[in-house]
């Protein structure tokens, strides 16, 4: 005999509310009656999925005891729970609908990259060019630089933490730049740069291609950008 062991409709509302106050849509969120079937007994269990993802938490009622399976978990891709109380469901619910906020409020750096790829590619005609830098060409490619971290900021104002991200790709560029790196080599490196920096820091397709524009026109004396 199926043993019908899911949420109580108070239990559900509750959670409705955490669902809410942690910033989620409880409109996104479906419940599933799911079947599970074991040697020792045949039951069906409540489950909340988040839809349009592999994001859910189920829960297993065993007498008066929570077997809770979820995912995320809280440091990995999966978790299994298991408690003797109501209220600590709800704790950890609650932990479980932040890390969800958190991992659908985080952009895909991935597919972010590829957004990005048809917008930032090099020229043909520099792929045969391995002619260092000179020492010139070094410092102005410095000021471009100097100039371009300048603009990003004012123009896309990003955090504190971003700005740091930036300035740190802007002088490992300026390093290799003097370092003897070959140009077609460099622009390799400033292209994967660019794209990092753009998807790190969420930009629209029309920011992405004022980002090439300053580029471009940070860099015009000394180097052809991007096509």
């Amino acid at each position: 005999m199926t043993e019908y062991q899911v949420l109580l409709k108070t239990q559900k509302n509750e959670l409705f509310r955490i669902i809410e106050e942690v910033g989620l849509d409880a409109s996104n969120f479906d419940w599933i009656e799911e079947r599970i079937e074991e040697p020792e007994r045949d039951h069906v269990i409540s489950k909340l999925a988040y839809r349009g993802s592999a994001y859910f938490y189920g829960f297993d009622v065993t007498f008066a005891r929570y077997l809770c399976r979820k995912c995320p978990g809280l440091q990995q891709p999966t978790g299994l729970a298991k408690f003797s109380g109501w209220s600590s469901v709800v704790a950890n619910f609650t932990q479980w609908a932040k890390r969800v906020k958190k991992e659908i409020d985080t952009p895909d750096l991935w597919a972010e990259a590829q957004k990005y790829q048809s917008i930032f590619s090099l020229p043909v005609q520099d792929q045969t060019d391995r002619i260092p830098f000179s020492h010139t060409e070094s410092e102005q490619i410095a000021s471009a630089l100097e100039e371009v971290e300048r603009r990003i900021i004012d123009e896309f104002a990003p955090r504190a933490d971003k700005i740091q991200f930036i300035q740190s790709k802007r002088s490992y560029l300026d390093s290799r730049a003097k370092r003897g790196y070959p140009r077609v080599d460099w622009m390799n490196l400033l292209m994967a740069t660019t794209i990092s920096i753009a998807a790190s820091l969420s930009l629209s397709r029309e920011q992405a291609h004022q980002l090439l524009r300053f580029q471009k026109e940070a860099l015009a004396p000394v180097i052809h950008v991007f096509g």
